[in-house]
């Protein structure tokens, strides 16, 4: 991955930020690395803990295909890492963290505000080359390249035209991401979509729901972290397609 670093160094980058008078930092913590055990990963946590970070993410590694890191390594068993999950969401919230989404968790009143606005469907712009915006419903991208970033940039024109996503999509979507957070997705949401693919959705839903894994109110939520961890989006994307 090329992105390695040592304890001492993520130690000394936090003692950067504290003694630059910062509080608000965040730490991302992986599970299912080579090797690892679940006694490694406790220490991860209280390690984390005692630097007393206001948000913590936590991510299972992903092996991309095609990597070194994918050709040198296996994946780590399915029921190491969601015990490391029910572990990390066990100490964290015991120490006062609220688990929102779900792979993050914050203090209160410091949850990633960029990233809500990401998971409820809010639009947003992106600077910069290859950078994604989000508005109205229509998605674009800025030059990836960075010499044609440049000669965008210099010649002053237009972003490249993007697409409207279609009705089914944007559902799912909004599906997708709005039952990562704790707090759901709300009805106010479903009613800007047509009824009948509403209904649809709400159809698969309701089976979640005899499951034990969702429930309605005036807003749609998976059981944390139960359905979090059962529930598959692509069974979804079915329903909300015409």
């Amino acid at each position: 991955m090329r992105a390695g670093h040592t304890v001492a160094e993520v130690y000394g980058a936090v003692a950067a930020i504290q003694n630059a008078g910062l509080a608000n930092f965040n730490l991302d913590l992986l599970m299912g690395l080579p090797g690892q055990t679940l006694a490694q990963w406790e220490d991860s946590l209280e390690r984390a803990i005692a630097l007393a970070p206001t948000h913590i993410s936590m991510y299972d590694l992903i092996l991309e295909p095609g990597t070194v890191f994918a050709r040198r390594f296996r994946p780590a068993a399915e029921d190491l890492t969601l015990s490391m999950y029910r572990l990390g969401r066990e100490r964290l919230t015991g120490v006062g963290f609220e688990h929102y989404e779900i792979s993050n968790l914050a203090q209160p009143g410091y949850r990633c505000a960029h990233n809500l606005t990401y998971w409820r469907g809010q639009g947003f712009y992106g600077v910069g080359n290859g950078a994604a915006s989000l508005v109205d419903g229509w998605r674009w991208e800025r030059p990836r390249p960075l010499k044609g970033y440049f000669a965008w940039v210099d010649g002053l024109t237009a972003p490249p035209q993007g697409d409207r996503l279609p009705e089914g999509e944007r559902l799912f979507e909004g599906l997708m991401q709005g039952l990562r957070l704790a707090e759901g997705v709300s009805q106010d949401f479903l009613a800007a979509f047509a009824p009948d693919l509403v209904a649809r959705a709400a159809a698969v839903l309701e089976g979640f729901a005899t499951q034990g894994l969702a429930h309605r109110g005036d807003h749609w939520r998976l059981t944390v972290p139960e359905g979090w961890l059962v529930v598959r989006y692509p069974h979804l994307r079915r329903y909300t397609q015409r």
